[in-house]
């Protein structure tokens, strides 16, 4: 219905919302909740579907009052809108964060589609409240409060007939409507079954930020994660005298849990008790089997604990259970069994609280971005901020402004008011530098002079700021060979790796068995596993490590039939036997050579079938021109 005249499509929904009063809805030419936001816009907001014009935008002075409240929310969402972002950027899907109000409080728009979005004002300050602009994803989500896709003709306004909206509800800690998260793409070549996976990936985005959410709200506290049964995905948060003191929308809905019942501090054995008993100290390392108290079953439990001690607490008081030993616990917990990583997780711990910069190495899936964030978590540094930021996503000249930060008219385009790079927004807190083996030579000279400085001078300043961050970097590249062969500074190569962590392949852990059985129990939980399907899961080689092993289990737990994970479940991509290795750059360059041949020479579709940037794609480029 995306080509229907103004009068066809103003006829289609008067047909429809008439037919609401004299029809099944199984009967009406329209998906049912589709229908009954038309026919609010209609009969209850008197909306006319004619009305063209953009949505209403906000100056950037009214902007900040909205902007202000969502501070914290933004802070922890940018990680998992930026992950969402390299996902649907491909597929020209711009992302947005929405808050309760349906203004965009944060936008990520794909370079190539940006005149088009700003075109259709699709960016940050822009308002799309259901009552103002009709049917609409953010604004109709948040009217439910529950995920939709609003797919071209389905918008109420034939303005906006031919976009296709995505949208998940976001809740706070205390299970309160808090904002949406959206994608939107202008393209004309999804079907509804794509558009059903890609509301499947903003869903499981929005459910990722709930529980940083949720997980910062209660870092004192120990998480108790459920997975399947009425709460499946539910979080409670468990003081040390195991009463709730916190649930997620989800625990309280699937658990009948009021705010009056978490405010007077409800035991958590009134509202589920464990197939085998366990101790909050230590917490259990593997998942336990919950039960309601009258023996309905709630899947598996399991528990993490508090990133952060409070003074004077039972947990801090505990015998035999130094600060150290629990700060430890998480890092601890992602060593697993492997005894390489054991060590290293042993000398992190003893320098938790010490600024010595850490580089984490490892294959790409490895988990470095995870063992960076817990690290940051489970030091001194907890609860400030952690910033993140990837060296091979942007080209040189932003990756400049977007670290460094520029002063009100530093270039042409600058922002009025400048920008505040991301080493001074990390200020007190850690800076994540990931793939820093990509990152240029001329930005190497500048990041070694903060490190050595304590400061940084941003473009334009006449003066530097003073900045105190803890360093973690992280690489998938050997960078010893990088400044062997001149691409990378020695003196910063030193500075990095104040302690270096590699991140053994999930093929080469020592505990490879009991890290595969643990991810069935997180991913695919109260699922079995046939014997042929845990060979093949043991056989494999993981070219993707956990990344690639967990993405498998989820299909896998969405695809078994009567509850058995099979073989046939498991997407396990046939490997290439493997020759002679070829040098590391003679492989790059054959994956170079091979992306441009299928994509008939265009870089930008050769740089996103590579997963890497176009800038980066460049300047690997005419690195390997040069050596010819």
């Amino acid at each position: 219905m995306a080509g229907a005249g103004p009068q066809q499509h103003a006829d289609r929904i008067l047909s429809v919302v008439r037919g609401l009063e004299n029809r099944p809805a199984a009967t009406i030419d329209a998906d049912p909740r589709i229908a009954s936001s038309w026919q609010r816009c209609l009969v209850t907001y008197k909306l006319d579907p004619g009305r063209g014009g953009p949505p209403r935008t906000l100056t950037r002075s009214e902007l900040k009052d909205f902007v202000g409240p969502m501070d914290e929310l933004i802070h922890l969402a940018m990680p998992e809108i930026e992950t969402l972002y390299r996902t649907v950027r491909g597929a020209g899907y711009c992302v947005n964060l929405a808050d309760s109000n349906a203004v965009m409080v944060a936008s990520r728009i794909p370079p190539a589609d940006e005149a088009l979005f700003r075109q259709w004002k699709l960016y940050t300050g822009s308002m799309f409240a259901e009552n103002v602009e009709g049917t609409n994803g953010i604004g109709t989500c948040l009217a439910e409060s529950r995920p939709v896709s609003v797919h071209r003709g389905d918008h109420f306004r034939r303005h906006w007939m031919t976009m296709s909206c995505k949208v998940a509800p976001i809740f706070d800690h205390d299970g309160a409507l808090a904002g949406a998260l959206n994608i939107t793409s202008c393209s004309t070549a999804f079907d509804r079954p794509s558009d059903d996976l890609a509301l499947a990936v903003t869903v499981e985005a929005a459910r990722r930020i709930q529980e940083r959410i949720f997980r910062a709200r209660f870092s004192s506290a120990f998480i108790l994660s459920l997975h399947g049964g009425e709460a499946d995905g539910g979080f409670l948060a468990i003081d040390a005298d195991r009463r709730i003191v916190g649930a997620c929308r989800t625990a309280r809905l699937g658990l009948g849990l009021t705010g009056a019942a978490i405010a007077t501090g409800t035991a958590l054995d009134d509202v589920l008790t464990m197939e085998r008993g366990f101790d909050l100290m230590p917490a259990p390392p593997a998942p336990v089997r919950a039960r309601r108290p009258d023996g309905r079953d709630l899947g598996l439990a399991r528990v993490s604990p508090p990133a952060t001690a409070p003074a004077g607490s039972a947990r801090a008081k505990a015998p035999g259970r130094p600060a150290a030993d629990v700060r430890s616990d998480m890092l601890m917990r992602l060593a697993g069994g492997d005894p390489g990583l054991v060590r290293a997780v042993r000398r992190l711990t003893a320098l938790a609280d010490e600024d010595l910069p850490v580089l984490l190495s490892g294959e790409t899936g490895t988990g470095k971005d995870l063992f960076a964030r817990t690290l940051h978590d489970s030091g001194s540094r907890a609860g400030r901020r952690f910033v993140a930021f990837n060296c091979a996503a942007l080209p040189e000249s932003l990756i400049d402004s977007e670290l460094f930060g520029y002063e009100p008219g530093a270039f042409t385009g600058a922002r009025r008011d400048g920008a505040r790079g991301l080493i001074a927004q990390a200020d007190g807190g850690t800076l994540f530098l990931d793939e820093i083996g990509d990152m240029p030579l001329a930005l190497q000279t500048r990041l070694l002079r903060v490190l050595e400085n304590r400061e940084v001078l941003p473009l334009g300043a006449g003066r530097p700021l003073k900045v105190d961050i803890r360093l973690v970097s992280a690489t998938h590249q050997d960078l010893a060979q990088l400044v062997h062969a001149g691409r990378f500074r020695a003196d910063l190569y030193y500075r990095l790796r104040g302690l270096q962590v590699t991140l053994p392949p999930l093929r080469a852990r020592a505990d490879k068995a009991a890290l595969i059985a643990a991810l069935i129990a997180a991913e695919a939980p109260g699922l079995r596993v046939s014997p042929s399907a845990e060979a093949a899961l043991m056989a494999y080689g993981w070219p993707g490590n956990i990344r690639q092993l967990r993405h498998v289990l989820r299909l896998a737990a969405a695809t078994a039939e009567a509850g058995l994970i099979t073989p046939d479940d498991l997407d396990l991509p046939t490997l290439p036997a493997e020759p002679c290795a070829p040098s590391l750059a003679a492989a790059e360059r054959a994956a170079i050579d091979e992306a441009l041949r299928c994509h008939a020479g265009s870089v930008p579709e050769a740089a996103g079938a590579l997963g890497i940037s176009r800038a980066t794609l460049y300047r690997k480029l005419r690195r390997h021109r040069g050596r010819a």
